[in-house]
């Protein structure tokens, strides 16, 4: 197992030392758990443009994609109460 030594500005390093307590870990422990958490996500991210082909997608589609999430003009609209149709709520 390898050692890491780190530098966080003192507010951070007091947020950590609150979260890990509330989960009653070390900080190394919880600092670990996160890191590992982010490596397996990052992970399976970089996995996905091998899969889009082989799931039928075109090449390079999640690129596109992730270009519109932050364009202003694409935000999913507002949802309305829910109505009435035929007395039953929909």
């Amino acid at each position: 197992m390898e050692t890491l030594t780190i530098t966080l500005d003192d507010e951070i390093a007091r947020r950590a030392a609150e979260l890990a307590r509330r989960e009653q870990k070390s900080i190394s422990e919880w600092v670990a758990g996160r890191i590992k958490s982010d490596v397996d996500q990052g992970s399976a991210l970089t996995s996905i443009p091998s899969r889009e082909t082989a799931n039928g997608y075109p090449s390079q589609w999640l690129a596109l994609v992730g270009a519109l999430a932050d364009d202003d003009a694409f935000v999913a609209p507002g949802r309305s109460l829910p109505r009435s149709v035929g007395g039953r709520s929909t």
